[in-house]
C-alpha cells in the first residue's frame, strides 16, 4: 500500500506542482504572521513544541480575555486545516523524488501521520475554543499527545527529507 501511495504521487505530480506548493506554505506563513500580531504576542498552542492541559487552558482563557478566541477558533479550522495538507505534499513530493519506492513508501508514513496528528490537534483545540468550556481536561490531554506526536513526527520527516538530499548528492542511493 506504500508504494501505492508513493507511485500514485510520484507519476501525478511535478515542479509545478511543487512551486504551487511553496507558494501556499508561504502564503499560509504570512497568514501566521498576520494571526500571531492579531493575538498580541500571545504564542498559540501550534507554535509550541511541547505543553500540558494547563497551558491549553492558560492560552485558550488568554486568547478569551481579549476577544480573540473565536478567530483562533476560526483559523484553526481554516488556516491550520489548509496548512498540514500542504506541509505534508511538500515532504512527500521530496521523499518520491528522493528515495526509491520500496523505502519511500514506508518512509512516506512519517509526514502522512505528523498531518494527522497536526489535524486532531486543530479539531479538538477548535472544539475545546468554540465549546465554551475550554476546560475539558481529557480532551486538553490529547490535545497535548497530538501536538507532540507532531512535532516528532515532523522533524523525522525534516531529518528523512535532509538526509535523502545528502544520500542522493553524495550518490549512495538511486531512485530506482
Amino acid at each position: 500500500m506504500p508504494e501505492k501511495i508513493y507511485l500514485k504521487f510520484r507519476n501525478e505530480t511535478g515542479w509545478k506542482f511543487f512551486s504551487a506548493l511553496v507558494a501556499e506554505a508561504l502564503a499560509c506563513l504570512l497568514l501566521f504572521a498576520w494571526r500571531g500580531r492579531a493575538f498580541g504576542g500571545i504564542r498559540t498552542l501550534d507554535e509550541q513544541w511541547f505543553y500540558d492541559p494547563a497551558t491549553v487552558f492558560g492560552v485558550l482563557k488568554d486568547l478569551d480575555a481579549i476577544g480573540k478566541l473565536p478567530l483562533y477558533a476560526v483559523t484553526e479550522i481554516t488556516l491550520d486545516l489548509v496548512f498540514p495538507v500542504v506541509y505534508v505534499a511538500l515532504f512527500v513530493f521530496l521523499i518520491v523524488r528522493l528515495f526509491p519506492p520500496r523505502a519511500g513508501g514506508y518512509l512516506l508514513l512519517a509526514p502522512l501521520l505528523a498531518g494527522a496528528a497536526d489535524l486532531a490537534e486543530n479539531f479538538s483545540i477548535a472544539f475545546l475554543a468554540f465549546s465554551g468550556n475550554p476546560e475539558i481536561r481529557p480532551l486538553a490531554l490529547a490535545v497535548t499527545v497530538f501536538s507532540t506526536s507532531k512535532w516528532l513526527l515532523v522533524y523525522l520527516s525534516l531529518l528523512v527529507t535532509l538526509g535523502g538530499a545528502a544520500f542522493r548528492l553524495s550518490g549512495k542511493i538511486s531512485r530506482t
